[in-house]
C-alpha cells in the first residue's frame, strides 16, 4: 500500500527499524486522497503496511484481536511495543463491522471512522465498512 505521495511538496521520510521493518514518516500532503500529515506505516519485507493509519482514520492497518473477555473485536494498528498515537494504538471495532471470515491474528486493511474516540478513559470505537486481508506483495 506504499501510495505516491503529493501536494505540499512532501516527502515520505524513511527509517530503518528493527528487524527489516521499514517505517515511514510523511511531513505532509496526501497519499491516495488521505491526508497523511501526522500518519506512520510499518512495512514488513514483501508486505503492504502491515500497521499504520491515515490522520483522519479513515484507514487502519493492523492485527486483527479478539478478546474472549468480553467478545469484543480489537484492532491493533501501532506494532506492539511502539510509540503510540494519541488514540493508544488499539481500536474496539463496533458490532455492525464486517468481521466475517476472518480470525484473531489475521493481518487486515480497514476503511471506516471512529464513532467514540473514548475520551482518553476507554479504547476508541471504531465503525469498519469495509474489512480486507492484507495482501502479500512478492512474486
Amino acid at each position: 500500500m506504499d501510495l505516491p505521495v503529493s501536494g505540499r511538496s512532501a516527502q515520505p521520510k524513511t527509517a530503518e527499524g528493527t528487524r527489516g521493518v521499514q517505517q515511514n514518516y510523511t511531513s505532509g500532503g496526501t497519499a491516495g486522497g488521505l491526508d497523511m500529515s501526522a500518519a506512520r506505516s510499518v512495512t514488513l519485507p514483501g508486505q503492504e503496511p502491515a500497521y499504520g493509519f491515515d490522520t483522519a482514520y479513515s484507514q487502519l492497518n493492523g492485527r486483527l484481536e479478539y478478546s474472549a473477555a468480553d467478545g469484543r473485536w480489537l484492532l491493533r494498528y501501532i506494532t506492539p511495543g511502539d510509540r503510540t498515537d494519541r488514540l493508544g494504538g488499539v481500536a474496539v471495532l463496533s458490532p455492525n463491522s464486517p468481521i466475517t471470515g476472518f480470525r484473531s491474528g489475521d493481518m487486515v486493511s480497514v476503511r471506516g471512522r471512529i464513532e467514540n474516540d473514548g475520551a482518553g478513559r476507554t479504547m476508541p470505537l471504531y465503525s469498519a465498512a469495509t474489512i480486507n486481508a492484507q495482501r502479500s506483495m512478492q512474486r
